[in-house]
């Protein structure tokens, strides 16, 4: 028993030595999120009824805790270290929903869905939200605004790219942020209320 003892209390040490060698080794995990890129201020009249932010569906293969790269045509890298500090879906919802917020102003811009029928109802989808290999972002998103007037209804589809300062996850991050802002814009230059003639 005794020599059994001394043959593995080395082992033991060995084994948490390097345990820790390798936890020391690991690089931290750093924790990125969206941001509102526009600010109060003039508003864009887009007149009545006031615009809501329904449903934003961001494809599965970008959902995920983990900032996703493009590397190719047909490669996707996932990091191990940039985590989002919350679900990528629920971010872009709360951003371009703040964004809405800021250019439509708080009579215009209802926030979110409510019962009445003669709210216009944004809904957005995204097939793509991700950096290139070269560091530029790129947005695809197809939206809809449902009302019950049918002469409110609109529909309309954008192709953004912003090049990012840098690889790092934090201007990544912060270029997709900006990507949103665009988006935003779009949108509502869409539903801005032409003046009446003469």
């Amino acid at each position: 028993m005794h020599l059994y003892r001394q043959l593995i209390r080395p082992a033991l040490i060995v084994s948490g030595t390097l345990l820790l060698a390798g936890c020391a080794g690991s690089p931290p995990t750093q924790f990125i999120a969206l941001n509102v890129t526009s600010s109060s201020g003039p508003t864009t009249d887009i007149g009545q009824p006031a615009l809501a932010l329904g449903h934003v569906e961001l494809a599965s293969a970008l959902d995920r805790p983990y900032l996703v790269r493009e590397t190719g045509a047909n490669t996707r890298k996932v990091s191990t270290t940039a985590r989002w500090i919350a679900p990528l879906d629920q971010q872009v919802h709360q951003t371009l929903g703040r964004d809405l917020a800021n250019r439509l102003g708080s009579k215009q811009y209802a926030g979110t869905v409510s019962s009445s029928d003669t709210e216009r109802i944004l809904s957005v989808s995204i097939d793509r939200f991700i950096a290139d290999a070269n560091n530029v972002v790129h947005l695809t998103a197809d939206w809809h605004v449902g009302a019950a007037d049918a002469e409110r209804r609109r529909s309309g589809h954008a192709q953004l790219t912003i090049k990012a300062e840098s690889h790092t996850p934090g201007n990544i991050a912060a270029a997709m942020s900006h990507a949103l802002g665009q988006l935003s814009t779009r949108i509502v230059a869409m539903l801005q209320r032409k003046p009446a003639n003469g």
